[in-house]
């Protein structure tokens, strides 16, 4: 039976949210289909204090925007997806990967298992492997600051005790250990993915998940760029590279899987690759 997704004043302030929570019975996205091109319907999608703080981020670019939306040139901001976008798409891989580590832990005799998730955005998965297996020992982390706030607020309608840190994942101690490792969302925002790959072995006993966007401009195992096509930071890399990576770090790839997104987006950015891996003793 489906639960409908319950409304917290809390949470409808700290818009927008990049995950749909509607899954775990809190509503993220406030929208209604009807609503994508009013103005009640864009204030549905974003609060006024992060406009606000948007716009004073870096004002001269949000003037220029403005200025090119009112011609309609371009949209302002993007629409928020009130289905939660891609999320589906990932959680497909994600999921069913995450229950095999966990249900491998516990053959191995670990019925909690420790778990550790980077590139956590605003955590809806260490929510969801909480909730789910009723985890006692897991800590989040993200270099986005106001996602990590969001987390918070989120950590506190769910009346979890998830640890979320705002923190840079370079500066991740080696000496910490946890039985699962979730790495989805973040290799394609560093320059070194493999470093951030041999951190994810080092401190992981057993298992590790990884998703990452992928480019489509080449299937060569040799090929990545940094920064990224178009942007200033991050890199680009096949999928043979970061399948190779994988391997050299000394994981042993269980279960992969690929998407190919169906949007106007550079090749560059349109794949997705996932994979299941258990680390080599």
């Amino acid at each position: 039976m489906t639960v409908e997704p319950r409304f917290h004043q809390m949470i409808y302030d700290a818009r927008p949210w990049y995950h749909d929570f509607s899954s775990l019975g809190i509503q993220t996205h406030f929208r209604e289909q009807t609503q994508e091109r009013t103005i009640r319907g864009f204030l549905s999608d974003y609060s006024p204090r992060y406009l606000v703080d948007k716009f004073f981020s870096k004002p001269r670019h949000y003037l220029k925007k403005a200025y090119a939306a009112a011609l309609r040139r371009e949209k302002l901001m993007k629409t928020i997806n009130v289905n939660g976008g891609n999320q589906q798409r990932k959680e497909k891989y994600i999921l069913p990967y995450l229950e095999e580590a966990f249900l491998s832990c516990k053959s191995k005799g670990v019925e909690k298992p420790s778990t550790l998730e980077l590139f956590c955005a605003d955590g809806y998965y260490s929510f969801w492997m909480q909730r789910t297996y009723e985890l006692q020992n897991l800590k989040a982390l993200d270099l986005n600051e106001r996602r990590i706030k969001q987390a918070k607020v989120m950590n506190s309608v769910l009346q979890s005790d998830i640890e979320f840190q705002y923190m840079d994942v370079y500066d991740l101690s080696p000496e910490e250990r946890y039985d699962v490792t979730l790495c989805a969302g973040g290799l394609y925002h560093v320059h070194d993915p493999k470093r951030v790959l041999e951190l994810c072995h080092t401190i992981t006993r057993h298992y590790v998940v990884v998703q990452s966007v992928i480019s489509l401009e080449s299937e060569d195992e040799d090929y990545f760029v940094t920064p990224a096509p178009g942007w200033k930071h991050g890199s680009r890399f096949s999928n043979a590279r970061l399948r190779k990576w994988i391997e050299e770090v000394g994981f042993e790839i269980l279960e992969q899987g690929r998407d190919r997104l169906d949007n106007d987006a550079p090749l560059s950015s349109r794949g997705t690759a996932y994979y299941l891996c258990k680390k080599v003793e």
